[in-house]
């Protein structure tokens, strides 16, 4: 699956990198279940782009319903100091969870 990170700004001259971070589940093994293709944990947005995606290949294997198999992306930080997620005291829209059903 491709999921999206999008920049929300004005026009901008200089690249902007969002550092981000996977949780994996209990219920999911690296290799097995899926297989992380992004390298490292940051996309960089160069001027004029305003999606990045984070590539997850789903392997198929069957899963375990009663653990946790699902990915969570949390987005960390940028180095231009942007407001991660929505503006607001609760930044909605920070973390994606993803859920392998089967």
């Amino acid at each position: 699956g491709t999921y999206y990170i999008y920049l929300s700004t004005p026009k901008f001259d200089e690249d902007v990198q969002v550092e981000y971070e996977m949780v994996i589940g209990s219920g999911l093994k690296s290799g097995v279940d899926y297989e992380l293709l992004n390298p490292g944990n940051s996309v960089t947005f160069l001027p004029g782009i305003y999606e990045m995606p984070i590539r997850i290949r789903w392997i198929a294997n069957p899963i375990d319903p009663s653990k946790n198999n699902s990915i969570k992306i949390n987005l960390i930080s940028n180095n231009k100091g942007y407001t991660i997620g929505l503006p607001g005291p609760d930044q909605l829209q920070k973390s994606f969870i993803i859920t392998k059903i089967k």
